[in-house]
């Protein structure tokens, strides 16, 4: 019974492990499915190191004293990780400019050792249970049978629950603490000392015991709130009196606290093109919260209209109404669902549909394809917009995932408008440069650069002059987008083509 407890545990470790390495690499290398890439690898590298090594060393030393040490490995290199993970991460993504060998080498640096030690415990105890050659394959395949239930109990305990509730950092001391635990265990049923066992057992309590380090702060910016969720790692950082909503290493929103009427980032003001092209618009669907910034100035800036907002994860609507002013009404309403499983669901019919739900490191691809923009015209009225904020550069190689998606949108609506956004402080668009990028297509019309100069020359627009500045800027030519691809559901490259940096 002993094993079959050790089996299970070390098992669920493996995999609460690999779970929580996504949300320490996510600060310096975003979410992608090159980071979850180089997760998987190398806890598959880091187990077959383990399997080998605890083989050799159990057919030579079979006792649970020795397989303790092991255990007590992967418990210190553990607990060492919310010290650790943050100082290594932050230096490996500055060295190394690849995002993929930048993940991959810190996954190796961060969890070869816990993984390799806890690889070693299946082989022994397989060797201990083994009675005869002819019980060799019944306690094999009972450990590992054992072992993967404790996987699947850690990946869902871990997955739909700690991380919900429990900063990564504590988590890791809890999952290091149980090995520990384990060790002192297998210790004690080896006969040790109890003075040796007393001893490791204080060891242990001081390692777990300790707090992470707070990062060292800049004067001129403080972290406010700072949150691990099922989707994302949150932080809200007030920098020279302006509040930052950051999911991982990137600004999603931004309140100027001393005038919050202001857009820090204006590719919020290019959504009111919506209401001076479509002057009867009623009901709009913004998919993507960030700070609620977009919705609440629609809300008080058009108060006819009915306002829907599909979010994916509850912390960000509870962190946009305590620290950005989000609010909601009988107008203005916040549904928890993921934006194509609330288009899939919903009976209404939208005059605007506002794609906000893009992020510089990170991208759903499953929002991007030529399915879903299919989807998003069939829930528009006659004559309605659709407006997806892209990230992305205007040229090079940055552009290609803008690009990919500007010709899946104009593959989807038969037009597609190109409004790469002027930022405040430049004099001209900067080709290369990494910025927000409009991208606009109404159903079942096409409408020009001109069209939409003209409209808004004669609108009455409470963003008109900061309008004509930004579409002053447009290039007459859209983007090349033959050498891309249309991004589908069966095909969306869109992290290979993210190009993150």
């Amino acid at each position: 019974m002993l094993y079959m407890i050790v089996a299970a545990l070390c098992g669920a470790a493996v995999m609460a492990l690999e779970l929580l390495g996504s949300r320490l690499l996510a600060p310096d290398f975003g979410s992608s499915i090159h980071v979850w890439g180089s997760l998987i690898g190398t806890f598959l590298a880091a187990l077959s190191v383990g399997y080998w090594i605890g083989g050799v060393v159990a057919d030579r030393y079979p006792f649970l004293a020795v397989l303790s040490i092991f255990v007590f490995v992967a418990a210190a290199a553990t607990c060492a990780l919310p010290f650790a993970a943050g100082p290594v991460t932050r230096w490996i993504s500055t060295a190394v400019e690849d995002v993929r060998m930048g993940s991959l080498l810190s996954c190796v640096v961060l969890f070869m050792v816990p993984g390799a030690a806890l690889g070693t415990v299946s082989p022994f105890l397989i060797r201990m249970s083994a009675k005869s050659v002819g019980t060799t394959g019944r306690a094999a395949g009972g450990i590992y049978a054992v072992s993967t239930v404790g996987s699947i109990v850690g990946t869902l305990a871990t997955a739909f629950y700690l991380i919900a509730v429990l900063p990564v950092s504590r988590i890791l001391l809890v999952v290091g603490a149980l090995l520990w635990g384990v060790g002192i265990v297998l210790l004690a049923a080896s006969r040790w000392s109890k003075a040796g066992i007393a001893l490791v057992v204080a060891l242990g309590f001081l390692a777990v015991a300790q707090t992470p380090p707070a990062l060292a702060q800049a004067e001129s910016w403080r972290e406010v709130y700072r949150a691990d969720t099922l989707y994302h790692n949150i932080r809200v950082v007030d920098e020279n009196g302006v509040r930052y909503l950051m999911f991982g290493r990137t600004s999603q929103s931004a309140l100027d606290l001393r005038n919050p009427t202001n857009n820090v980032f204006r590719y919020v003001d290019v959504f009111h093109l919506g209401p001076i092209l479509k002057p009867d618009m009623k009901r709009v669907l913004f998919i993507g919260l960030g700070g609620g910034t977009g919705p609440s100035q629609f809300r008080r800036l058009y108060p006819e209209l009915t306002i829907d907002v599909a979010e994916i994860d509850p912390e960000v609507v509870r962190i946009a109404a305590r620290f950005f002013r989000f609010k909601t009404d009988s107008q203005l309403k916040v549904d928890v669902r993921d934006g194509r499983m609330f288009l899939r669901r919903t009976r209404n019919k939208y005059d605007m549909i506002v794609l906000d739900a893009y992020y510089a490191d990170g991208v759903p691809f499953h929002l991007t394809t030529k399915e879903f923009m299919r989807l998003v015209w069939d829930r528009l009225t006659p004559g309605g917009i659709l407006m997806a904020n892209v990230i992305g550069s205007m040229e090079g190689r940055r552009s290609e995932l803008m690009r990919s998606q500007y010709r899946t949108i104009l593959e989807a609506f038969g037009n597609c408008l190109y409004i790469p956004v002027l930022e405040e402080d430049e004099k001209e668009l900067n080709p290369f440069m990494r910025r927000n990028i409009m991208l606009i297509s109404v159903k079942g019309r096409a409408l020009s650069l001109d069209d939409v100069r003209a409209k808004v020359k004669s609108s009455n627009s409470p963003k008109k002059r900061i309008l004509e500045t930004i579409m002053a800027a447009v290039p007459s030519v859209p983007p090349k987008a033959t050498n891309v691809p249309v991004l589908t559901d069966d095909y969306a490259p869109v992290d290979n083509l993210l190009h993150i940096d």
